[in-house]
């Protein structure tokens, strides 16, 4: 989602199976955010967040990532039509399989402006690739 010199906070779907003494399994699928600071040598985990509807957003003051070129493929997810029917939360970006192509994960409210943590929310992934000067949706998947 974010970097900056000695911070990276990045967009997950994480998919996991907590397990109790004498009770059925319980299957969770989050969204998260987790933000790692550099100290020493490494990276030390600061945050990590379960996200829902009415979670404040990422902190990406400072950032010299995403720059220009990311920032408009970012700019392209609220076009697809799954996207654009409630409202893109969070956003994040990786490479794609080409150097045209850029895959982005994004969580969508179901809700337009001011989203409550009552409002759904929904994990996308999405495919995007080069065009013309900009970027167009190739893709787009609910997880």
């Amino acid at each position: 989602m974010s970097a900056a010199d000695g911070k990276v906070t990045v967009l997950s779907y994480v998919r996991r199976t907590v397990r109790a003494e004498n009770a059925d399994p319980s299957r969770l699928q989050d969204p998260m955010r987790a933000t790692v600071v550099k100290q020493g040598g490494g990276w030390l985990l600061d945050s990590l967040y379960s996200l829902k509807a009415g979670s404040p957003r990422a902190d990406m003051s400072g950032a010299t990532w995403p720059g220009t070129q990311a920032r408009g493929a970012a700019g392209a997810v609220s076009g697809d039509p799954a996207v654009a029917r409630g409202t893109p939360l969070e956003v994040g970006l990786r490479a794609g399989g080409t150097e045209q192509q850029v895959t982005a994960l994004v969580l969508v409210g179901a809700c337009k402006g001011g989203c409550t943590d009552g409002d759904a929310v929904e994990m996308r992934r999405l495919l995007l690739e080069r065009a013309g000067g900009g970027w167009k949706v190739a893709k787009s998947e609910a997880l």
